[in-house]
This record gives structure tokens, C-alpha cells and sequence, in this order.
């Protein structure tokens, strides 16, 4: 890639990412640490649930960013190796506890995807066979 390609592809990156954390209120300013308070103290990271709720929704609209652009650029065997590669250095820096909470929460997703989809299939039978749903 040349480095006029780069820096294109970094400016849209960058763009991307500005846009998913574009905050929505002070608070949520506060709690991703870009108002001008950030420069003048260290801000601690949130302890209560909503707070990591506002992260866990701003981490997720990235993820979903990044996936659909690596679907976009037919990269998504790249996306896959950064995400696992990133996983691993994540849990092994937590030790074995991390790894087995991990492959639990990776198992747990797996099963709700799959009762996602055997509820759709369900759900396309009994409209097949002319029952109509709520």
C-alpha cells in the first residue's frame, strides 16, 4: 500500500472511530474521558452499571464499524486474526482465571446466537404452515 493509500485509509479510519465516540451527553463525555476535565485531572474508569453500559454500547458500535468495514474491504479473515490475536493478549495477561471466564462468555454468545436462529427457523415453519404470530 503506498503511503498516499495509508494515509487515506488512516483519515477514514480515524473519521470512523471519531464519529463512534462522538459523546452523547456531559456524562457520557465524562465517563470516555474528552471533555476538558480529562486534561486537568486523571478521570478513574466508571464503576457503576450504567457507566459500563455506555462503554460496553460504544465498544460494541466500533466493533460493528470495524466488521462491516473489513466486510466492505473483503478483509474480514484479517479482522478475525486482530480480534483473536488481541482476545489472547487479553486473557493470558489475566491469567488462567481469564481464560476459562473467557471460553465461558464465548460459549454463552454461541448459545444465544444459536437460539436466535433456531427460534427464526421456528418461527418461518409455523408462518409456512399458515399460523400467524403476534
Amino acid at each position: 500500500m503506498s503511503s498516499k493509500a495509508k494515509r487515506i485509509f488512516m483519515d477514514d479510519f480515524n473519521d470512523l472511530i471519531e464519529k463512534a465516540l462522538v459523546p452523547i451527553s456531559v456524562e457520557e463525555n465524562l465517563i470516555i474521558g474528552t471533555s476538558d476535565l480529562a486534561s486537568e485531572r486523571k478521570l478513574t474508569a466508571p464503576k457503576d452499571i450504567e457507566s459500563k453500559e455506555v462503554l460496553k454500547r460504544r465498544y460494541v458500535e466500533i466493533m460493528n464499524m470495524l466488521f462491516v468495514n473489513a466486510k466492505e474491504r473483503n478483509s474480514v479473515d484479517v479482522f478475525s486474526e486482530v480480534i483473536t490475536s488481541k482476545l489472547a493478549e487479553i486473557t493470558y495477561a489475566g491469567g488462567t482465571t481469564a481464560i476459562g471466564d473467557l471460553l465461558n462468555r464465548f460459549g454463552v454468545h454461541i448459545g444465544s446466537l444459536s437460539e436466535i436462529a433456531d427460534a427464526q427457523v421456528e418461527s418461518d415453519v409455523l408462518k409456512w404452515n399458515g399460523y400467524k404470530l403476534n
